[in-house]
């Protein structure tokens, strides 16, 4: 019924980061909520909420994911349209719509429906897409639709993953390669234009390339998980005793959570974690006695 060695590996990921947000998160929590166990409690209700949606996800049949991924795609524009009229903002990026005791982010539900509505399409007109130009450009419609809505946020990395995942996807499918590489300069392309047009773009490029540039100002967040992963060198300082994390690195909880790994468990637990998301990408069924 089901991949039992994929659902292992889901599991042991979900134990490893939650033992991780609750260790990253002491003490900003105790900052913000004076309690250090806050966000650590708030995880735990979500994976709780995750474990009973992919109870019901489990049971539904694909059948179900054809007939109504376009209405799912459809709720997923509205979604981005509202969120950028009531959505709430955060560090000048209207990405999130709040409901009290949670927050949405329409462009992550948009992840799912898009892949459920171009797998859709690709079934039924996987002919089309091989022998019609046509029918290669229908989904970059869809894309462009969506991209305009993200790039309003603004978002641009989830457009660079829609747009390279729905490629890939058009790629299995049989499209012809003189189509792909036609898009991908168009997208590349893009992507300059819109890093050139915002300062901050540019900024975080620069800040890339090169942290130890500016260490205080625009690398100031690569520089300090740059410290974080060198102090955490082989084994690790140990669970619970990264030093970054007592707010030195900024979102040490959440975008940076990996930094803290590397600070905590060493150059051996981020291997063992990176193993295990490359078995969950790449897990096949396995014969069980």
């Amino acid at each position: 019924m089901y991949d039992r060695t994929l659902l292992w590996l889901t599991f042991g990921l979900a134990a490893i980061g939650f033992i991780m947000v609750t260790s990253a998160s002491m003490p900003i929590g105790q900052r913000l909520t004076n309690d250090p166990f806050f966000f650590a409690k708030r995880d735990g209700v979500y994976l709780i909420l995750a474990f009973i949606l992919a109870i019901i996800t489990l049971r539904l049949p694909m059948e179900f994911w054809q007939r109504y991924s376009a209405t799912m795609l459809l709720g997923s524009i509205i979604l981005l349209m509202i969120v950028l009229v009531v959505g709430s903002s955060v560090k000048g990026a209207s990405r999130w719509i709040d409901l009290g005791l949670l927050r949405i982010q329409p462009a992550e539900l948009t992840k799912l429906s898009l892949f459920c509505y171009i797998a859709n399409y690709l079934v039924r007109k996987g002919d089309e897409v091989r022998n019609n130009l046509r029918g290669f450009l229908k989904p970059m419609g869809v894309i462009l639709v969506l991209a305009v809505l993200l790039l309003a946020q603004p978002d641009l990395g989830t457009v660079v993953v829609l747009f390279v995942t729905t490629l890939a996807m058009l790629f299995l499918a049989g499209a012809k390669l003189w189509q792909f590489i036609a898009i991908i300069g168009m997208g590349i392309s893009a992507v300059v234009l819109l890093i050139l047009a915002e300062p901050y773009r540019i900024r975080r490029v620069t800040a890339f390339w090169n942290p130890w540039e500016d260490p205080f100002g625009s690398g100031y967040q690569l520089t300090q998980s740059l410290m974080a992963f060198g102090r955490g060198e082989l084994w690790g300082q140990g669970l619970g005793n990264s030093v970054q994390k007592l707010e030195y690195l900024p979102e040490a909880h959440t975008d940076f959570i990996f930094a803290i790994i590397g600070e905590e468990l060493g150059y051996v637990g981020v291997v063992l974690a990176l193993l295990m998301v490359f078995f969950v990408a790449f897990s096949r069924d396995v014969d069980w006695p």
